[in-house]
C-alpha cells in the first residue's frame, strides 16, 4: 500500500513528528546527541528552501515547526535530516537497526495566529507537561527554546563522514572533533508573527 500524499501550501507552517522505532529513547539527551541533531538540522536547512521556527528532541520522538517552500521541499529535507540524524545515532548508541520506525507526519496549520502559537506553546511545553523538567529551558536535549526566549542563533555540529573515512582508510589517527564544523542557524519566525 503506497503512502498518503502529502500537500503544504506556499508558506505555510508545518508542524513535524518523528518517532523513535518502538518509542525506544534512542534521541535520550546527551551534548554529542545535541550537536549531530542541530548539525543536521542546519546542514539540512542550507540544503532544501525550508525555514525553521522550532524543534525539539525527546528520549523517543522529535516536533519540528517548519516553513517549506512546498510538499517537495519538506520531503527532501525531512529524508536528509532524518537520514542524517539516524546515521549519527547509530554511531553515539551502537544501534544497526533503524531508528525511525515509519516516516514523519505532519500537520499543516492554519494561518490564525491563535493556532500557529498554541503548537508553538505545545512544542516548547514538552518536558514540563511530562514533569520531567519545570520550565523548557531545563531541557538538557536538542531545543530551540533558549534561541527563541533570547534571540540568539542555534549552533550545531556537522561531521564531514567522508573526509573521516578517507582519513581512517590511510591508518591515520583521528580526533573526534578533527573533521567537524560548527555552524548557526537563525530561526525564522512564526507567519503570524511576520509584520
Amino acid at each position: 500500500m503506497g503512502n498518503d500524499p502529502r500537500w503544504v501550501p506556499p508558506g505555510a507552517l508545518v508542524e513535524v513528528t518523528q518517532k523513535a522505532i518502538h518509542g525506544r529513547p534512542l534521541l535520550r539527551p546527551s551534548r554529542d546527541l545535541g550537536d549531530v541533531f542541530i548539525g543536521a538540522l542546519i546542514r539540512a536547512a542550507q540544503r532544501y528552501p525550508v525555514k525553521v521556527c522550532a524543534f525539539v528532541a525527546l528520549s523517543n520522538h522529535t516536533h519540528l515547526l517548519l516553513i517549506p517552500r512546498d510538499c517537495e521541499a519538506l520531503s527532501a529535507f525531512m529524508t536528509y535530516f532524518g537520514g542524517n540524524v539516524a546515521k549519527e545515532i547509530g554511531r553515539l548508541h551502537d544501534w544497526r537497526q533503524k531508528v525511525f520506525g515509519r516516516r514523519f507526519a505532519h500537520v499543516v496549520l492554519s494561518d490564525e495566529p491563535e493556532e500557529q502559537e498554541s503548537r508553538l506553546r505545545y512544542l516548547l511545553s514538552n518536558g514540563c507537561k511530562e514533569g520531567l523538567v519545570k520550565r523548557p529551558e531545563d531541557w538538557p536535549g536538542p531545543s530551540s527554546t533558549e534561541a527563541l526566549l533570547t534571540g540568539t542563533k542555534v549552533r550545531g555540529v556537522w561531521f564531514d563522514r567522508s573526509a573521516e573515512y578517507e582519513a581512517r582508510r590511510r591508518h591515520r589517527p583521528v580526533g573526534k572533533y578533527e573533521f567537524a564544523e560548527a555552524n548557526d542557524l537563525e530561526l525564522a519566525p512564526i507567519p503570524a508573527w511576520e509584520p
